[in-house]
């Protein structure tokens, strides 16, 4: 399935990001009904990133919303999101949410 600018952040509370302004996410695989694919916890993947949030250097109010650049390829196994900020500021301490869709991930 293919998302096209229909992921996005939604941001919690108020925050103006520096540079570098991106937000990077992962499809994490879950392919034998078992196990995840292995990602670190505190630093960005191996691979490229599934999608990019890029930012604007100024301020989001809350509920501002950031859509994901082109097109996004959903993956058809099951999986989790994984996201590293690449924000420049702290992010609002709650509420932050991905939207995919109509469906929103608590971040």
């Amino acid at each position: 399935m293919w998302a096209d600018r229909s992921l996005s952040f939604l941001f919690g509370g108020s925050c103006t990001p520096a540079a570098p302004n991106y937000i990077f996410g992962w499809f994490v695989l879950k392919a034998d009904d078992t196990n995840f694919e292995v990602m670190p916890s505190n630093a960005a993947a191996a691979r490229d990133p599934d999608f990019v949030i890029p930012l604007l250097a100024a301020a989001y109010a809350a509920n501002g919303l950031a859509p994901a650049n082109g097109l996004i390829r959903i993956p058809s196994f099951l999986w989790k999101v994984q996201v590293w900020s690449q924000v420049g500021a702290t992010l609002p301490a709650s509420g932050n949410k991905l939207i995919l869709g109509t469906q929103e991930v608590d971040y």
